[in-house]
């Protein structure tokens, strides 16, 4: 009957015992005798749960129980908060297992999921295939409509936060922040310098960083609101128990040199002539924790730090890896982490500028104002937007080219300034030649014009066939909507703000030549960026979120070869950082190297979860102090070698 009582009230269901008297009126005294064993079972097992000897804390996505001491758990009882509508689609739980006898040093023990489940309704008891010992255990409820789980082992009363731990500083996500991409997003970047740094000092200027005013932000925990979206819960106070920052230090290789090592010496180098060196995946360990959170789940459940700082020394250089949500930021709000971190720890804390807009999103806003304003502009980028059938025509194409070609070639490209000028020149001398040697002196083109071109027409040209080509081009609210985020304040925003445009070249211009194809290019991204585009589309995208769709849209030829392009070399990230004072012994000498002390000679970054979805993805990661270019891109096989057949001819 015991096993009978957990497959029915223990699965959200009645049991009806059938009480049948006999001939006299009265129950039959074996089966009084058996009802009453049952009864007691319930009352001694179920009557006096744990969790009121213990402290529990209810968090962003659930509850967290911490045991005075190791204590022996068989089994977990679930029950929904009905009174307020509560309505519990899925849960995991998670506990910190020790030997029975272990009192101490249980602080870095890992957590283990024990349980997990699609449905809770008034109870659910998940019984434990043995006992365990445990001194915390943290319920997560994955998908519900309203905050908070009531029971685990017995009642606990909900918060009356609407998330987080109680007392916690709540902060909202913006209208880019929480999408489906950047939810399915975990960014890892990893910094080399070429000297050692003290590891503690770094972590300790970081940490105060995000106790400074509106910088806490990026030291909240992911939880759910209300309605099902992400926001930030911060605490009060960071503790050793809830740092700022996930800080994680490897000091293994410190008595090598960093070409010493198996695997640090492939990291790319800047080298004299155009070249292809392995990508950023290869150096993952370098990059995080093997156990950082790489999905949101994971951070939910585990009550994480959204920075995770991963250090990594050796004898004459030093690893920086920092990994975060994409939800956090974009490459521009890192750029002013990295540079108001510097100013930290410098002891110029003075000089470091205030978060804007942490509270109120700036972009929404924006949108609202536009919205209502006329404007006989018309939406260059929606005469071509794929939806309905020209959409799902798009969709079937890519994933015809995703099953024939399905495995991707993570890369980094090395291009000296020669190399860059030499595509400048090639450039200038097809656009001059294209109109019979008239001059050209009133054209613009940028660099980035011409490297996307490059791209382009270099994977273009690796087709079976000529297409249409569509670069997908990430576009920075921040320089295109300068006047209107403008504030008296002089401070920096650290949010997602990237939108896109889409540059439309014809099979004939996407294998012509390399000036034709930057002009174009040139032509159309001016075209979609104007201010009044701008806010054209955020108008869009806001709508969208009304109606409860993704703040995404595409535009293209339906049969076209999609290209994603990212150039962050105005954003600078190498000259962001400055960690002279943190620097504990050079590294190359004076006359080795071409940087600064304390700067960086290298970054590349990759996402903590393979996205198999990206392909021709291309990002120009910006500059070195040498002046040349770093580019990192996944490609098909055939896309690769025609690049380094391309290389090798430069």
């Amino acid at each position: 009957m015991i096993n009978v009582y957990h497959q029915t009230v223990g699965r959200n269901c009645l049991l009806e015992l059938d009480l049948a008297p006999d001939r006299s009126g009265l129950i039959p005294a074996r089966h009084a005798a058996r009802y009453k064993e049952l009864g007691d079972f319930i009352r001694t097992c179920y009557g006096s749960p744990i969790t009121q000897q213990v402290s529990n804390t209810t968090i962003a996505h659930g509850v967290a129980l911490t045991f005075e001491y190791p204590t022996s758990v068989d089994r977990i009882v679930l029950m929904e908060d009905q009174t307020n509508g509560q309505v519990i689609r899925a849960y995991e739980i998670y506990a910190k297992i020790v030997d029975a006898e272990e009192m101490n040093g249980t602080l870095d023990v890992p957590w283990s999921r024990i349980s997990s489940g699609n449905s809770v309704g008034h109870k659910r008891i998940d019984l434990l295939t043995e006992a365990i010992t445990v001194t915390d255990v943290i319920v997560n409820a994955t998908k519900l409509s309203m905050k908070g789980v009531r029971n685990m082992l017995g009642c606990i009363k909900p918060s009356s936060e609407p998330s987080g731990v109680d007392g916690d500083d709540v902060y909202p996500l913006h209208m880019l922040d929480d999408t489906n991409k950047c939810r399915e997003s975990f960014l890892a970047w990893t910094l080399r310098f070429n000297d050692v740094l003290d590891a503690h000092r770094l972590h300790d200027s970081l940490s105060r960083l995000l106790e400074m005013g509106d910088w806490k932000k990026l030291g909240g925990r992911l939880g759910f609101n209300s309605n099902g979206g992400l926001e930030l819960c911060v605490p009060k106070r960071f503790t050793g128990g809830r740092p700022a920052v996930a800080f994680s230090h490897d000091e293994s290789s410190s008595g090598l040199r960093i070409n010493e090592h198996p695997l640090a010496s492939r990291l790319p180098k800047a080298m004299a002539e155009p070249s292809f060196q392995p990508g950023a995946i290869h150096f993952r360990s370098f990059a995080a924790k093997p156990d950082v959170p790489s999905s949101i789940n994971d951070a939910i459940s585990h009550d994480a730090p959204q920075l995770s700082l991963h250090i990594t020394s050796f004898k004459d250089a030093t690893l920086v890896g920092i990994s975060f949500p994409h939800i956090l930021m974009d490459a521009l709000g890192f750029e002013a982490l990295l540079r108001s971190w510097s100013l930290v720890l410098a002891g110029r804390e003075a000089e470091v500028p205030p978060v804007l807009g942490a509270r109120n999103d700036v972009l929404w806003a924006t949108a609202a104002r536009s919205i209502g304003s006329k404007s006989d502009e018309s939406f260059v980028i929606g005469k071509k937007r794929l939806q309905g059938v020209s959409y799902l025509k798009f969709l079937l194409r890519f994933m015809r080219d995703k099953f024939r070609d399905p495995t991707m070639e993570n890369q980094i490209v090395y291009l000296p300034n020669s190399a860059v000028a030499q595509l400048r020149r090639q450039a200038m001398g097809s656009m001059k030649s294209a109109s019979n040697n008239e001059p050209h002196e009133d054209i613009f083109i940028s660099e980035g014009d011409i490297l996307a071109a490059w791209i382009a027409q270099t994977i273009a040209s690796s087709a079976s066939r000529p297409r249409p080509v569509t670069i997908l081009r990430a576009i920075n609210a921040r320089f295109r909507l300068g006047s209107i985020l403008q504030t008296p304040e002089k401070g920096v925003y650290v949010q997602n703000m990237v939108l896109a445009s889409f540059v439309c070249l014809s099979p004939q211009v996407a294998r012509g030549p390399l000036g034709t194809m930057a002009l174009e290019n040139r032509r159309q991204l001016a075209e979609q960026t104007t201010e009044q585009q701008m806010l054209i589309l955020l108008q869009v995208l806001r709508q969208r979120i009304e109606s409860g769709r993704q703040p995404t849209i595409l535009s293209g030829e339906p049969d076209s070869l999609p290209i994603v392009f990212n150039d962050l070399t105005k954003v600078n990230l190498i000259g962001a950082v400055d960690f002279k004072l943190a620097v504990s012994q050079q590294g190359d000498s004076e006359g080795s190297r071409s940087n600064p002390i304390g700067t960086m000679v290298y970054h590349h970054f990759q996402s903590l979860k393979e996205n198999a979805w990206r392909r021709n993805w291309v990002v120009v990661l910006g500059k070195d102090h040498q002046d040349g270019t770093w580019v990192m891109a996944d490609l098909t096989r055939k896309s690769s070698l025609t690049f380094e057949e391309v290389l090798k001819h430069m």
